[in-house]
C-alpha cells in the first residue's frame, strides 16, 4: 500500500501533460492503471508474508509449559526422566518457574536454571533378631535377658533441597517406635568464603567416620558399640564444613546446645579434620585419615552405654548416670579402599571430670590426692569385600562413605544379581574406670560381627549379621550369640 500511495502522490505532483510530454509517444492510461494495481497487490502479498513470519518468531519465543513427569527408567546413577528443551526459559511472564522431574535414587524436582530443587526421600528398615544366652547370665537378673523379636528400626520421611541457588534446607522425621522424632531440621548456605557450607538447626555433630556415614550406607546393621557409646549424636547448633585442596582435605566444626538433667541446657564444641593422602581411579582406590575432638561442659549427670551391636538387645554396657563438670572426647579414624576390598578402623575415647559429690566416699576432701577424671575408650576394625566387583563410594566434600551402586540390578527377567558383599568387624569397648576409693563400672565388651549384604538395587538391600558378643559386667558375664537380619528400602 505504501508503494501505491507513492505512485498516486507522484502523479498528483506532476503538472498535467508534463509526464506524457516527456514520452516519445502516447502512453496508454489504462495500461498504467493496471500496472499500479498489480504493484499494489504485490505489496499486500509481501505485507501478509511479513506478518506470518513475525507470528512464527513470536511463537518460538513464548515460554513452553512445564513437562509432565514421566516414569523414570530402572534405578541407576544416571536414570532421569525426559527433560524439557534446552531453549525453555527459567521463568514465565507470570513469575512461575517450570520444573523438571526425575528419579535418581530418590524423587527430584528441579528448575531449569538449577536455582530451586527438592528431593523427597525416605527409608524403611525392618529388623528381626534371635538371641542365645548362657545360663549363668541369670545370676544377674532376668531383666538382662533379651527376647527374640521384630521391629521397625527406622521409618523416616525427608525433604531436602535448594532455594535460590545458594540456600539449602533439610527436614527428616522418624516415625519408628512409640514417638515421632525429628532427626534433621536445618537451614544452610553453600559457597561461603573460608567456611564452605554453613548450616544451623538440628543435625549430627562432626565426629567420627562411622557416625557421619548414614545408616543407609553403613556396612553392618548397627554401628560399632564403640561409636554408639562415645560418639555424640544430633543436637541443635551452628556449624560448617569446608573442603579444600580440591576436596583432598576437609575441616568441619560447630557449636551445639544440649540438655542435661532433662531441663538444664549446656554448650559443647566439636571439630573434625580429614585428609586423602591417596586418591585414584575416581575413588576406587583411596586412603582416608582423620581426627575429631569434642569438649562438653554439662555440670550435671551424663552416661555412656551401648547395645551388643543389636538394637533389639539390651544395654549391657552402661555406666549409669554420674555427675561431670566437663567431658573431653576424641577420635582417630582411617579407611582404605582397594577396588572391591575395604578396611576401616577408629579409636575413640572420653574423659569425664567428675563433680565433687562423686569424687570421694569420705567426709574429707582428698581430691588433691586422687584423680578426679575417669576415662573410657574403645576401638573397632572392619574389613569388607564385594564379590561382584563394586567398591564403597566416598564423598570427598563431606569425608564419608556413600551409596552403593550395583553394576547390575537384581532382576528375574534380565538376569542381574545386584551387588554382594562380605564383611567382618571386631570391636572392643571399656567403660570401667575405678580406684580403691570410688569409680564407675560400665562393663567391658568384645564383639565379633560377620555380615552378608545383598544390594538388589541402589535403593534396596538385604542384610544378615551374626554377632558374638562377650560381656563382662560387675554382676554377670558371658557370651551372647545373635542372629539378625534386615530388609531395607531407602530413597
Amino acid at each position: 500500500m505504501r508503494l501505491f500511495r507513492w505512485i498516486v502522490v507522484s502523479l498528483l505532483l506532476v503538472p498535467p501533460g508534463a509526464a506524457f510530454a516527456q514520452a516519445p509517444g502516447n502512453v496508454d492510461v489504462n495500461e498504467l492503471a493496471k500496472t499500479v494495481e498489480r504493484l499494489a497487490q504485490e505489496n499486500a502479498d509481501l505485507k501478509k508474508r511479513v506478518t506470518e513470519l513475525e507470528a512464527r518468531v513470536s511463537d518460538k519465543a513464548a515460554p513452553e509449559p512445564a513437562p509432565v513427569a514421566q516414569e523414570a527408567p530402572s534405578a541407576g546413577p544416571t536414570a532421569t526422566a525426559t527433560e524439557p528443551p534446552a531453549a525453555a526459559p527459567a521463568s514465565t511472564e507470570d513469575g512461575k518457574t517450570p520444573l523438571k522431574t526425575y528419579w535418581r535414587e530418590g524423587l527430584h524436582f528441579e528448575s531449569e536454571d538449577g536455582n530451586f530443587a527438592l528431593k523427597v526421600g525416605g527409608r524403611l528398615m525392618l529388623d528381626v533378631a534371635t538371641f542365645h544366652h548362657p545360663r549363668y547370665w541369670e545370676l544377674g537378673g532376668r531383666d538382662i535377658e533379651e527376647a527374640d523379636g521384630v521391629e521397625l528400626r527406622e521409618t523416616r520421611l525427608s525433604l531436602s533441597g535448594t532455594l535460590y541457588g545458594d540456600y539449602l534446607y533439610a527436614l527428616e522425621v522418624d516415625f519408628a517406635g512409640d514417638e515421632t522424632a525429628v532427626k534433621d531440621a536445618y537451614l544452610g548456605m553453600k559457597n561461603v568464603p573460608f567456611f564452605g557450607y554453613v548450616q544451623a538447626g538440628h543435625f549430627t555433630e562432626p565426629f567420627g567416620l562411622e557416625q557421619l556415614t548414614t545408616s543407609n550406607h553403613t556396612t553392618f546393621m548397627e554401628r560399632s558399640m564403640v561409636t554408639e557409646a562415645i560418639a555424640p549424636y544430633r543436637a541443635l547448633g551452628l556449624g560448617f564444613t569446608a573442603p579444600f585442596f580440591n576436596e583432598r582435605m576437609t575441616w568441619a566444626a560447630g557449636v551445639f546446645n544440649r540438655v542435661v538433667d532433662e531441663e538444664r541446657p549446656y554448650w559443647d564444641v566439636a571439630t573434625r579434620v580429614t585428609g586423602l593422602p591417596w586418591y585414584a581411579d575416581q575413588g576406587r582406590r583411596l586412603l582416608h585419615v582423620g581426627a575429631s575432638y569434642m569438649r562438653q561442659a554439662p555440670n550435671g549427670d551424663i552416661s555412656l552405654g551401648s547395645h551388643p551391636e543389636s538394637h533389639l538387645g539390651n544395654l549391657h554396657m552402661d555406666t549409669g548416670n554420674f555427675p561431670a563438670d566437663k567431658v573431653d572426647r576424641w577420635a582417630f579414624e582411617t579407611a582404605l579402599v582397594l577396588g572391591p576390598f575395604s578396611l576401616q578402623a577408629e579409636y575413640m575415647a572420653a574423659q569425664a571430670g567428675l563433680m565433687p559429690p562423686h569424687r570421694t566416699l569420705t567426709l574429707i576432701d582428698l581430691d588433691r590426692h586422687f584423680a578426679s577424671a575417669r576415662r573410657f575408650d574403645g576401638y573397632y576394625v572392619q574389613a569388607g569385600v564385594f564379590l561382584t566387583g563394586e567398591n564403597r563410594p566416598y564423598n570427598t566434600a563431606g569425608a564419608y562413605f556413600d551409596r552403593i551402586i550395583p553394576r547390575h540390578n537384581f532382576s528375574l527377567g534380565k538376569g542381574g544379581w545386584g551387588a554382594w558383599e562380605l564383611a567382618l568387624r571386631y570391636s572392643n569397648l571399656l567403660l570401667n574406670d575405678y580406684d580403691v576409693r570410688s569409680g564407675i563400672i560400665g562393663g567391658k565388651g568384645e564383639n565379633w560381627t560377620a555380615g552378608l549384604n545383598w544390594y538388589m538395587t541402589p535403593n534396596t538391600r538385604l542384610m544378615i549379621n551374626y554377632v558374638k558378643a562377650h560381656v563382662s559386667q560387675y554382676a554377670y558375664n558371658g557370651t551372647l550369640d545373635i542372629f539378625e537380619g534386615r530388609m531395607q528400602i531407602d530413597f
